[in-house]
């Protein structure tokens, strides 16, 4: 690894080029209201009307 760069939010073409050169490492924010995910442990994240 030789550094990093930031991504655009939202932009899942730019994210698609990251992958085709090596690992990609992904943060989100998740709101305090955000139940669903407080009880993640694993795996694909969907919440449950998408």
């Amino acid at each position: 690894m030789r550094g990093y760069e930031t991504m655009p939010t939202h932009d899942e073409f730019q994210l698609l080029q990251a992958v085709t050169y090596g690992p990609v490492v992904v943060s989100i924010t998740v709101g305090d209201r955000n139940i669903d995910f407080r009880h993640y442990d694993g795996g694909m994240y969907r919440q449950w009307w998408m």
